[in-house]
């Protein structure tokens, strides 16, 4: 999104970045997620998200998930070897160890509601139980025979002493402790070292620096030097103006990176002429959009309005979206030549002014026009971002006004902050994964045997998943809902405020076309007046045209993460 906005003297704080690299090292599920979105498919458009260096997050994620390969295969091959020479008791034992510590994981996966973990630990359980079954009664067995009779353990190398296998399972357990404190260690040193605030730095020397780079895939180091070397793209010469960012979406919602709807509507009227009106200007989509512009960026000046005086940094931009299903169904037209040259390369990241213009002024199915306003509040934490579109034809007009907000960084990823920074910590942490080890193999086996691979590809058949963004990296991270009542309150006013200049901008501007506003108006107080409480996402999409009843609706809930 092409944005303008003032500058400001003051410091900025800015801890997206940092948290986002965290928790690509403290959760898995982040890592890999954002691998298979902004990684595996190199024709996959790059998204914007507010505050991120998306080449340091993606570095870390990298970094994190090749990590996670070498510790889990040492882990499994450490383990084989364990089992191998451990005595069946002390084998029955820490299983039933590893449930018990593992019962909490269990539980947090639940309330969570992690689908993948919970399952990992059933089938874990599972093992486990059909272990006991067929170990105990050759337990009690050997328990009641001559302890002198035997040497008790099963599975003993040919001609080894008792005390040889002891020594030597001792030996592979005190590897797999090394292996498991080494990996916490690692991610204790990222946590309370680079990661503490005012210590991250950039991405582009640990490309070639980092020894675990070595080791990685080669695809998604290819990926990740798209992020670190950005660079725009457009179909033929800029001409006169600047450029228009271009989105290409996939999936339901267009509005990649700005978070989830609140309470969308739009607006149909019939154009009305006033008795002996006095005309100063032609109504057309282009003046429609100057006026929403000038109103809106007069908000600026009030800044007082706005705790923090948010109000006199707000952006306002422009940008083209396009949906890749439609794209690649309408790739062989002329129209298309702009977004996309042909399969296999990426799309364009910036539109022709005039082409954009064209689109504004008549746009297609599958290519909107929209003017964007964002307000960037809470140090970055809390974004929101309101898309119009707008369009005037022969006797009627039609606004769309799709407000979005960009939710805070979860919880989960911010403990960085408040975790102890004692060396004990992770060695503590390692001893309990060790406990916890039996429990965790398949979760472990899952992770060693799995690979981040592309979309597969039909011969002859292009598929539009190659080409459209469906989320941006702070999106993946942001929770499911504000953090506290200011921040719900200030989703309210920031809403209202830009709601409340849209609607005086129209009606202003038809008025001066020697139009009549009473039918924008009375619609415009019905949406208004439809959610005037803060509470929350409760109001819904609302619809409102000159036929349609103004009511609430059920506000559909937020996609799994």
């Amino acid at each position: 999104m092409t944005t303008t906005s003032p500058h400001y003297g003051r410091a900025r704080r800015d801890d997206t970045t940092r948290y986002l690299c965290a928790a690509a090292h403290m959760d898995t599920a982040f890592a890999d997620r954002a691998i298979r979105e902004f990684l595996v498919e190199p024709t996959r458009p790059v998204p914007s998200s507010p505050g991120v260096d998306a080449a340091a997050v993606l570095a870390e994620a990298v970094a994190a998930r090749t990590r996670r390969k070498l510790r889990d295969l040492a882990v499994v091959l450490l383990l084989a070897g364990l089992v191998f020479l451990l005595a069946i008791e002390f084998l029955v034992l820490w299983v039933v160890v590893a449930i018990v510590v593992s019962l909490p994981a269990i539980g947090s996966a639940v309330r969570t509601q992690a689908p993948a973990k919970v399952t990992a630990y059933l089938v874990a359980v599972a093992v486990v139980a059909t272990l006991l079954v067929f170990a105990v009664p050759q337990l009690l067995a050997e328990l009641s025979e001559d302890p002198y009779g035997s040497s008790g353990y099963s599975g003993d190398p040919e001609g080894a002493t008792p005390d040889a296998a002891v020594i030597a399972a001792a030996f592979v357990a005190a590897l797999l402790l090394a292996v498991l404190a080494a990996d916490r260690f690692v991610v204790w040193r990222h946590l309370a070292t680079r990661f503490w605030p005012n210590r991250l730095t950039r991405v582009r020397p640990w490309l070639r620096d980092r020894p675990v780079f070595q080791v990685s895939p080669d695809r998604q180091l290819a990926g990740l030097w798209r992020y670190a070397e950005p660079h725009h793209t457009m179909a033929g010469p800029s001409g006169d103006g600047p450029p228009v960012p271009l989105v290409v979406y996939r999936d339901f919602m267009p509005f990649v990176g700005a978070g989830l709807p609140e309470d969308p509507w739009s607006i149909a009227v019939p154009l009305e002429r006033l008795p002996d009106a006095k005309l100063s200007g032609a109504l057309t989509t282009t003046a429609l959009y100057a006026g929403i512009n000038e109103e809106i960026t007069s908000l600026r000046a009030a800044g007082t309005l706005s705790p923090g005086q948010r109000l006199g940094e707000l952006s306002i931009g422009e940008l083209v979206i396009v949906s890749a299903d439609e794209l690649i169904d309408h790739l062989a037209e002329p129209a298309a030549a702009d977004f996309l040259t042909e399969p296999g390369v990426a799309p364009f990241t910036m539109l022709r002014r005039e082409r954009a213009a064209a689109i504004r002024d008549d746009p297609l199915e599958w290519a909107r026009y929209y003017q964007c306003f964002q307000v960037e509040t809470w140090d970055r934490d809390l974004v929101v971002t309101v898309f119009v579109h707008v369009a005037v034809g022969e006797g009627a007009l039609y606004v769309e006004w799709t407000p979005c907000v960009l939710r805070p960084i979860r919880r989960s990823y911010r403990k960085i902050d408040g975790m102890s920074r004692s060396p004990l910590r992770p060695a503590a942490r390692a001893v309990l994964d060790l406990l916890a080890l039996p429990a965790s193999v398949p979760g472990r086996l899952v992770h060693l045997l799995s690979f981040l691979r592309p979309l597969p590809q039909d011969r002859g058949v292009v598929n539009p998943g190659m080409y459209g963004s469906a989320a941006s990296l702070r999106e993946l991270a942001a929770d499911r809902a504000v953090h506290n009542y200011f921040q719900l309150a200030d989703v309210d006013r920031y809403v209202k405020m830009l709601e409340g200049r849209l609607i005086r901008a129209v009606s202003r501007m038809m008025r001066t076309a020697g139009y009549s506003p009473a039918s924008f108006d009375a619609q415009a107080a019905a949406v208004v007046n439809n959610n005037v409480q803060i509470a929350g996402s409760v109001g819904g999409s609302v619809v409102v045209g000159s036929d349609n009843e103004v009511g609430d609706t059920a506000a559909a809930p937020r996609p799994q993460e």
